[in-house]
């Protein structure tokens, strides 16, 4: 029951600050305006997030207590190309990333947290209500590409401080697990 509560919990939450019930676009299609689609977060963005415990990159070979994730190019397995963002009134923005992989799609999730809650308490990942953004990612192989992220609802009262906000990316790609937060310290400028 308790779990049910917080599943149904999460996906209220995503409905509310990630994008929800919006349609997608292929984040590589041309868009006529400057405005980025509206973004989406689903099962697989909704749960991700930091985790304390082993990071594949420090994994012996062998380990079983060891994610099987395959290793990252030595270029890494994508580039943030975006260091600043401006948030549109409807808590969205834009990111650039250009996917390192030759074969397989930079497909994940794209989060923003808090410096300082980077991982949730007992090493669980951050719970959503306490990202700053989050949205599905989806970038071809070889590719780069314009990815719309959502703020959460918290991450809009933090962007609209003077200054903006400074947050931590953090890049969870399907079987290749995090590759931003361990590995990149990446932060990113979000502001109005």
């Amino acid at each position: 029951m308790k779990r049910q509560l917080y599943t149904t919990l999460a996906m209220a939450v995503c409905v509310a600050g990630c994008g929800g019930t919006a349609t997608t676009t292929s984040p590589s299609a041309p868009r006529s305006s400057s405005a980025p689609a509206t973004p989406t977060c689903g099962a697989f963005c909704q749960n991700a997030g930091p985790a304390g415990g082993p990071s594949p990159a420090a994994c012996p070979q062998g380990d079983t207590a060891c994610p099987p994730y395959p290793p990252c190019p030595p270029e890494g397995c994508l580039d943030l190309l975006t260091t600043s963002a401006v948030v549109d009134p409807r808590g969205v923005f834009a990111v650039r990333i250009r996917c390192q992989l030759s074969s397989r799609p930079c497909d994940g999730a794209f989060l923003v947290l808090k410096p300082s809650e980077q991982v949730g308490p007992n090493g669980n990942p951050v719970p959503m209500r306490d990202w700053v953004a989050g949205s599905d990612l989806a970038v071809a192989p070889g590719r780069t590409a314009s990815v719309p992220i959502a703020t959460t609802p918290a991450g809009r009262q933090l962007v609209g401080s003077a200054g903006g906000y400074r947050g931590v990316v953090s890049v969870l790609i399907h079987d290749y697990g995090d590759v931003g937060v361990p590995q990149y310290r990446t932060t990113l400028l979000l502001h109005r």
